[in-house]
């Protein structure tokens, strides 16, 4: 509650008296609270990534500056091997677009979208920063990662940061819990006319049934002190309410994240 207390006075100036006001913000301040808890999110995705993605970019530099050193050092023999210049330009070529899929999707993620309206979304370009920004960490720490492509004209309802961090933050969970069972997470899609269905199945042991009503609630976790704040799936799910959407589990032998979103018709945006 906000209370304010202001004087008011008589034609002659005088003290006449005093205006109290009360007003209720709590609708206000519960707003501002949700919304400092996601950007606090939004920054702590940002800093788990920031590690791997530093590595990520660095490997496929060094490669592009050895192999422009092989080429400089070819091209001073005036009969330079042609064919050794050729790979030497093919390996450029490659990592730079490695380096610039990683760059792309860390703008994607790092976007502040909560003012955008909803627009149409290519379902591949979700499952190409999500292997971006994901696979490093995982396979490193020994969890395989298998992204099964989804139909190329395939688009969704949605705002690419807020369903990149969704999608992050399954894939991510998986692998956690893949490290306790058979290390492996996969990201596939099913659908129909109206819906999209992103399903992120881990070989982990699974949740406990007495977890599963508990898992969307903020600052709920299983994870062992400094590994989890209990915000990540309660943010993920007000972000797939707010693209017109749910997150929900629906495993039955393997634990199964199921983020459903409207189907669109269009060419995407990027």
């Amino acid at each position: 509650m906000r209370w304010d207390a202001r004087p008011w006075r008589t034609l002659n100036g005088d003290l006449g008296g005093v205006l109290l006001s009360l007003e209720n913000i709590t609708e206000r301040i519960t707003r501002r609270q949700a919304e400092d808890r996601e950007r606090e999110a939004r920054i702590a995705s940002l800093a788990f990534f920031a590690g791997g993605i530093s590595h990520e970019i660095n490997s496929p530099l060094q490669i592009i500056l050895s192999e422009v050193e092989l080429i400089e050092e070819e091209l001073k023999e005036p009969t330079a091997a042609n064919g050794e210049v050729r790979d030497s330009v093919k390996v450029i070529g490659q990592t730079t677009r490695r380096a610039a899929a990683i760059a792309k999707a860390l703008r994607n993620l790092s976007r502040d979208a909560r003012q955008d309206p909803l627009s149409t979304v290519r379902v591949s370009d979700l499952f190409r920063d999500a292997d971006a920004l994901c696979r490093k960490r995982l396979e490193s720490s020994g969890v395989s990662l298998t992204l099964v492509p989804p139909e190329p004209e395939l688009f969704v309802a949605g705002r690419t940061a807020e369903l990149l961090h969704i999608l992050l933050n399954i894939l991510n969970n998986g692998g956690d819990a893949a490290l306790l069972g058979d290390p492996w997470v996969r990201l596939e899609t099913r659908f129909d006319d109206t819906r999209v269905r992103f399903q992120c199945i881990d070989g982990g042991p699974g949740i406990p049934p007495e977890n599963r009503k508990r898992l969307m609630d903020p600052f709920f976790t299983t994870k062992g002190p400094g590994r989890g704040t209990g915000l990540g799936l309660s943010i993920a799910n007000g972000l797939a309410q707010r693209n017109r959407g749910s997150l929900e589990l629906v495993d039955d032998r393997n634990t199964t994240f199921e983020l459903r979103l409207e189907r669109v018709r269009g060419t995407g945006t990027e």
